[in-house]
């Protein structure tokens, strides 16, 4: 027992001697230190520089926050960070974050806040370009000094050359990805409607081996097979006949694109890394019929009407009009006018044309005149009648413009249809079921139903109840 207790003893005494030299051989802590951020006050979208001790001197691996709202870091070295100061930023703290340890800065970093009227971008040629290209942004509310011009490339920071209050010039930026291009001046910032295509100097030119169908209209989809497209939708630049079109779904042998609105028949062009091909077929669009007048705007069975507008076809059988649910026959054709025979039958409504395959109408109906429009008789299933309830008369020669209807009740109220049915096939020729709401003030007594001044009264009385 007594050895156990002494080889104890030494061993214990060991460590204790040992420990102390452990402690001096361990690695002292590691981590990210900020020193400083310069400037100390700055709008959002500027660019400011951090510096400490450890950063990553790769950007994306340095995590930097203003009070809590992440920011881009746009470069690193193991000394100095640059970061934009995000959108939304608060005064406070700058956190740099790097495999799970913060630093902080040894002061509040002050966010000013935004003056002045907005940046607006307009446009921004070319559409395209490799790192180091000049690109001009037009708009309005830039600066006019050019280091007050805060611009991104998806956001990559770009270095702006020259600047006045309605342009800048920048430079495409090394590591720039397709996107838009943002610009802040002073805190406001503002995004371009359509990706900037960063462009590879280096990669081969798009080839176009068949696109289907080759025929459409505005928003139809059609399909770009060949070889060499980027896989990003916004990286290849389709245009119709000089119109951009939208690609929505693109990989390196095809492409899914819709036709624009205003595109016309024209050749399809496909632009990926500054390098451009056309289709040696040209993509045939079909426009929208347009219909901008018509003359006469009324008249009966068998008259002429000439119809004006645009994008009809070029012969009487390549368009086919109706009159309401009457079709009528096209006697003259060209791109922008129609002559037409208003059916037998016809009913007083609008004018439909299908040039094509697309359909429109007219804004306005043509009315059917000569026709049994004079009432000659007026009767009705039930006599009684309520205040404020629909009530419907059967009517022979009634206007089929339901306006035109007036009748006049026991007691002199009046009231105007506002709605006819034509009663041909239930009734017989000639009649039809007007629709009227019993107005306030009728009383027990006949109707007279006028149209345009002539009428006539039915032979039994009505029944109101209030």
């Amino acid at each position: 027992m007594r050895k156990i207790f002494i080889l104890c003893f030494f061993i214990m005494g060991a460590w204790f001697i040992l420990l102390p030299s452990c402690k001096k051989n361990d690695p002292a802590p590691s981590g990210v230190i900020i020193t400083g951020v310069s400037p100390a006050e700055a709008f959002p979208g500027e660019t400011v520089t951090i510096t400490g001790t450890q950063f990553s001197a790769v950007a994306g691996e340095n995590h930097v926050y203003f009070n809590n709202i992440e920011a881009i870091v746009s470069s690193s070295t193991a000394t100095e960070l640059k970061a934009v100061v995000p959108q939304g930023a608060a005064t406070g703290k700058v956190k740099v974050e790097l495999n799970d340890v913060f630093a902080e800065s040894p002061s509040d970093f002050v966010v000013k806040q935004a003056t002045g009227s907005a940046p607006v971008i307009t446009s921004f040629s070319p559409a395209s370009g490799a790192a180091g290209a000049d690109i001009t942004i037009t708009g309005h509310h830039f600066s006019t000094a050019a280091a007050q011009n805060n611009v991104l490339f998806n956001e990559t920071v770009a270095t702006v050359v020259t600047a006045d209050s309605t342009s800048l010039t920048v430079k495409v930026p090394q590591g720039a990805i397709t996107g838009a291009i943002t610009i802040t001046v002073e805190g406001r910032a503002v995004s371009s409607q359509q990706a900037f295509a960063v462009e590879d100097p280096a990669a081969p030119a798009p080839e176009v081996t068949e696109f289907a169908p080759q025929e459409g209209i505005a928003g139809d989809v059609i399909i770009i097979r060949g070889h060499h497209f980027s896989r990003r939708p916004e990286e290849n630049l389709v245009t119709i006949g000089g119109k951009n079109a939208r690609v929505t779904q693109a990989d390196s042998n095809q492409l899914r694109v819709e036709i624009p609105g205003e595109a016309a028949t024209d050749k399809i062009a496909v632009k990926v890394n500054g390098k451009e091909i056309s289709t040696t077929q040209e993509l045939t669009v079909f426009q929208f019929p347009v219909i901008a007048s018509y003359s006469p705007v009324s008249g009966p069975p068998g008259t002429e009407v000439t119809v004006q507008g645009e994008h009809f076809g070029l012969t009487p059988g390549a368009n086919t009009v109706y009159l309401e649910f009457s079709r009528a026959q096209v006697t003259y054709a060209s791109g922008n006018m129609l002559k037409l025979i208003v059916p037998e039958g016809a009913k007083s409504g609008k004018i439909s044309i299908t040039a094509n395959g697309i359909t429109t109408r007219s804004n306005t109906a043509f009315e059917i005149t000569g026709l049994c429009e004079t009432p000659q008789e007026i009767g009705s299933y039930d006599l009684n009648a309520t205040v404020g309830q629909e009530f419907m008369f059967m009517v022979l020669c009634a206007s089929r413009t339901p306006e035109k209807n007036v009748i006049t009740w026991g007691g002199g109220a009046v009231s105007t249809a506002h709605k006819v049915v034509d009663a041909t096939n239930t009734i017989g020729e000639g009649y039809s079921f007007v629709y009227v709401t019993v107005p306030q003030g009728a009383q027990d007594g006949l109707v007279t139903i006028t149209v345009n001044g002539q009428g006539v009264s039915s032979f039994d009385t009505y029944y109101i109840q209030q």
